[in-house]
């Protein structure tokens, strides 16, 4: 018996995304932080601060989503389990005997073949059959309503 399962997801995007957003985000948070050190009035120093808060979240959310991520393909398992294929046997007569047994299985396997292939035109040959029939009786009708009229206006020509 043979059997296959395959589950993949690939998520070298996703990590490569992940690891882009996370030095992005550091690189804000630096900016940030020396605004902070810069500014001069408190509005300007509560805007860098409330800024920093948001972007520091960001980057801890984006750390964490990336170990999450590293853990999964760390856990990731692969198995694979090959099998050698048996060579196939092939049809080599010994003697008169098996000579005569492989022409018995030919002629067997042909027939077979010539049985199939006539169950399945068979049906096709009924219909082809019914539609022949239908032809041939739409003709002799024609046909004989032809001779009918030919006749009888043959006969009044005669009168005539």
């Amino acid at each position: 018996m043979l059997s296959s399962s395959t589950s993949k997801q690939d998520v070298t995007s996703a990590a490569i995304d992940l690891r882009a957003r996370v030095d992005s985000t550091k690189a804000s948070v630096e900016r940030l932080t020396q605004l902070m050190a810069q500014s001069g009035s408190v509005s300007e120093l509560i805007e860098a601060e409330v800024a920093l808060t948001d972007r520091q979240a960001q980057l801890e959310s984006y750390e964490q989503q990336l170990a999450a991520l590293d853990d999964q393909v760390a856990m990731s398992s692969l198995q694979v389990q090959l099998t050698k294929a048996s060579a196939p046997t092939t049809a080599d007569p010994a003697g008169f005997g098996d000579g005569l047994l492989a022409g018995w299985n030919g002629l067997v396997v042909s027939l077979n073949a010539l049985v199939i292939a006539l169950g399945f035109i068979l049906p096709w040959l009924a219909l082809a059959g019914v539609v022949v029939l239908l032809v041939w009786l739409l003709r002799r009708t024609r046909r004989n309503r032809r001779d009918a009229a030919g006749s009888s206006s043959g006969t009044s020509d005669e009168e005539n």
